[in-house]
């Protein structure tokens, strides 16, 4: 583990191969330090087995990988995180891909927080609409708006709030309605 974590510090591309492999090793730490390194390094040849550990791996590791896709700059990293926030098994994997989306610039990306906001856990919707509010101002009051007539009570609780935020004027400067 320590191993690991200490080539994904250097960051040396030539490391990814020896860090793929670790990808196997049995023990949960050392597949968790190897995705979070090969994260780290962000080569792009790294991505289709960082894709694999999406599959038949804890909830813990299945994070790692999602936040290791993300420090990727490319697109088919992004198409990976876009579609496995809509479509993962685990509640806590689709949340962390939607958190990873925060800042991310692109009609993909819109499209997914959108759709996150209909997602059948209540906690992958908030989770999509403080992406939403926090960084896509263009989207963020018809988010809100859109919250506030849903049914679920948690999620409306969550627009209120940013609700009440805007209409005091507590969202910096960015957030004016001719900014909307």
């Amino acid at each position: 583990m320590a191993a690991a974590m200490v080539l994904g510090a250097i960051g040396d591309q030539s490391s990814t191969d020896v860090l793929e492999r670790a990808l196997e090793d049995p023990d949960r730490e050392v597949r968790m330090a190897a995705v979070s390194s090969l994260g780290l390094i962000g080569k792009r040849s790294s991505m289709k087995a960082l894709r694999a550990m999406l599959v038949k791996q804890p909830v813990v590791v299945r994070r790692k990988a999602i936040q290791a896709l993300s420090r990727i700059c490319d697109p088919e990293a992004l198409q990976t995180i876009c579609t496995y926030a809509l479509e993962a098994g685990s509640v806590e994997a689709r949340r962390e891909a939607v958190r990873v989306l925060e800042g991310r610039p692109g009609k993909l990306v819109e499209d997914t927080l959108l759709a996150a906001m209909r997602d059948k856990s209540v906690k992958v919707r908030v989770a999509a609409l403080r992406v939403l509010v926090k960084s896509r101002r263009k989207f963020a009051m018809q988010a809100i708006a859109e919250a506030r007539q849903m049914r679920d009570r948690i999620l409306r609780r969550e627009a209120e709030y940013w609700a009440e935020k805007h209409e005091s004027g507590a969202f910096p400067l960015q957030w004016s309605l001719n900014n909307v």
